[in-house]
C-alpha cells in the first residue's frame, strides 16, 4: 500500500456542488516516466470510440486500464461512487481530472470530485 499525503484541503474539503473533493498524491512509488504519454493514453480512453472511460457507469462501478510507458505499468481507475444509478462521465471531464493526477503527482494520485473517483497509479497493476 503506498502513503499518500493531502494535496489540496481548503479547510480538508472543498464545496463541489453538494460533493466533496478530496484530492491526495502518492509519496511513495514508481514515478510516471512519460506524461506526455499518460495525457495521451487517457485522451483515446475518455474520448476515443469505445473508449475504456467512455458510456455508461452502473452504480458503484470501476473502469481501469493499465498500460505499459517505457518498462512501468501505469493503472488509471475512474469510479462511479454513487450507489443508486447509471451515469456517463464527459469526455472533457474524465481527462480533465487524470490530468489532474498526471500533471499535480509525479508518483500518481487519486482525487473524489462530485461522487467519481480518478486515480493514476504508476507501477501498481
Amino acid at each position: 500500500m503506498k502513503s499518500a499525503t493531502v494535496l489540496t484541503t481548503l479547510g480538508a474539503i472543498l464545496s463541489f456542488g453538494a460533493q466533496t473533493v478530496v484530492s491526495t498524491c502518492y509519496k511513495s512509488g514508481d514515478d510516471l516516466p512519460d506524461k506526455a504519454q499518460a495525457i495521451a493514453f487517457i485522451t483515446d480512453a475518455c474520448r476515443g470510440n469505445n473508449g475504456m472511460f467512455t458510456g455508461a457507469f452502473g452504480p458503484l462501478q470501476t473502469k481501469s486500464m493499465c498500460p505499459n510507458s517505457h518498462g512501468v505499468n501505469i493503472l488509471f481507475e475512474v469510479q462511479n461512487l454513487n450507489g443508486v444509478g447509471n451515469y456517463d462521465l464527459d469526455d472533457n471531464e474524465c481527462i480533465t481530472r487524470l490530468g489532474n493526477e498526471i500533471n499535480a503527482c509525479s508518483r500518481g494520485g487519486e482525487s473524489i470530485i462530485a461522487s467519481w473517483r480518478f486515480r493514476v497509479d504508476p507501477g501498481n497493476c
